[in-house]
Order: structure tokens, then sequence, then C-alpha cells
């Protein structure tokens, strides 16, 4: 069932939301949920959908309990792969500085500042 729905997603704009899909897509993904209820007689949703047209790169950890998705415009793919691997080995908190709260950055320029004073 999932592939139909990626395939239509692939003929998709830019959007952030299931909401902000374009209404024949939102169409034909709703028609393909309906068939798979119809059939399977189990309650079937879609969460939420994101759609983005940038290069990305997609890295699944063993299992697949943990992915990684990396969008760039130019770089090495071995870069972007390392990239991919590094944030779901260090699970990071914070996509970006500016998420970051006032309170944590704080606390951890005092944490840097007293590991420069002892070295």
């Amino acid at each position: 069932m999932l592939d139909p729905i990626l395939d239509i997603l692939a003929h998709a704009s830019d959007c952030d939301s299931k909401e902000n899909l374009e209404q024949d897509i939102k169409t034909k993904i709703d028609a393909l949920i309906f068939d798979s209820v119809l059939k399977l007689g189990e309650n079937i949703q879609l969460g939420d959908v994101l759609v983005k047209t940038a290069n990305a790169y997609v890295y699944n950890h063993a299992g697949s309990k943990l992915s990684s998705i990396i969008y760039y415009d130019d770089a090495s793919e071995d870069i972007i792969k390392e990239v991919a691997l590094q944030v779901v080995a260090m699970d990071p908190q914070y996509v970006s500085i500016d998420d970051v709260p006032a309170d944590q950055i704080e606390k951890l320029t005092n944490t840097v500042k007293k590991q420069l004073e002892k070295e």
C-alpha cells in the first residue's frame, strides 16, 4: 500500500503537511486508502506528509528504527552519507543553533569555559 502512495507523492510539489498537498494528489491518496480499508477491514490513516524536491540522502540504521534525511545542494555523496550516519549516531536534540534555548547555550558556554580554564 505504501509504494503506490509514494509513487503519487513523487509527483507532488514541495509541501509541509498533508493539508497542503495539491487537491488531485490528496484525492488519489484518499482513494488508495479507502480501497485498502475495504480490502483489509482495518482503519488506515495517513499520519502526515512532507514533500521536498531537493537532493536528499536517506540513511536507515540497522533495523530501520532510526533514520536521518539530509537535504543538500552541492556536496560529495560520501560527505553527505557520513553526515547522515553521524546524525543518527549522535541523536541531536536540535536542528539549528536557533532552536537551542538561551539557558542551554549559557550552560554549555560555561561548561566549555571551565574546561578551557583547566587546560
